[in-house]
């Protein structure tokens, strides 16, 4: 019996392999770097979409891959019981400040969200389950890059670069190496309008055996202050500790 192609699979299959080589991508240049016809694309687009294996990001309207697409590979089959032990956690933050909680995983480049919990104040923040961030712009992502040693950190400014994203972005290596340091000698990360205006993030971050993960509380501007910034520095560092005694 002779083998079967379905066309339609192998260029779903190229398009997924192309937005992870990039890390995000556009209809366009899908069609023209893949030479597939633009509809076709788009189509095709539309259905990984709707089954939540891509996602659109509503910063530059490109697709790239969902945690549910993640989940699939060998990298994180081992991560995920991390999402029952952490949960309590995370819900326990959530209850007592009211902001939005996010849970990461560190991928070369960047982080992947792969839990959140919405705030209950008036403003809360806009992410997605499956969306990517760079490193050196997020609380996550710097407190991700402070578990790596000072090579690894400047091969990755090196090989991906900084991107700016707001004026507060640190788009300077060796600053980032002077920021990264800081983080490791207190243990926690700030992002002070660094990946998006107005707002503040506050993170931790721990290993498991294969993975690295980070824990943030995002909070609008407006609303940080001294008081409830060490609170919830105190109450992630009790995390951190937690975690790091639970997979030593």
């Amino acid at each position: 019996m002779g083998s079967v192609f379905i066309q339609s699979v192998d260029r779903a299959f190229k398009i997924l392999e192309y937005i992870s080589a990039k890390n995000s991508a556009g209809i366009s240049e899908i069609s023209r770097d893949l030479d597939i016809n633009k509809s076709t694309v788009f189509g095709l687009i539309k259905t990984l979409e709707s089954l939540g294996y891509i996602v659109k990001s509503k910063r530059d309207s490109k697709y790239l891959l969902s945690y549910k697409f993640y989940s699939l590979s060998s990298r994180s089959a081992h991560s995920m019981p991390i999402l029952d032990v952490i949960k309590p956690y995370l819900e326990k933050l959530s209850k007592k400040y009211g902001e939005t909680v996010h849970l990461v995983v560190g991928t070369d480049n960047s982080v992947v969200y792969i839990d959140k919990l919405d705030g209950t104040q008036s403003i809360s923040v806009f992410t997605k389950i499956g969306a990517k961030m760079p490193l050196h712009c997020t609380g996550v992502g710097k407190a991700i890059l402070s578990l790596r040693d000072n090579i690894q950190v400047m091969e990755y400014a090196d090989f991906f670069g900084l991107e700016t994203f707001t004026k507060n972005t640190i788009t300077n290596k060796f600053k980032l190496i002077e920021e990264i340091e800081k983080i490791r000698k207190q243990g926690y990360s700030l992002d002070d309008e660094e990946a998006q205006y107005d707002l503040f993030c506050i993170a931790i971050a721990f290993k498991t055996e294969k993975e690295e993960y980070s824990i943030s509380i995002s909070v609008p501007k407006f609303r940080i202050n001294e008081k409830l910034k060490k609170s919830i520095i105190e109450d992630l560092l009790e995390i951190k500790d937690s975690m790091s005694k639970y997979y030593l």
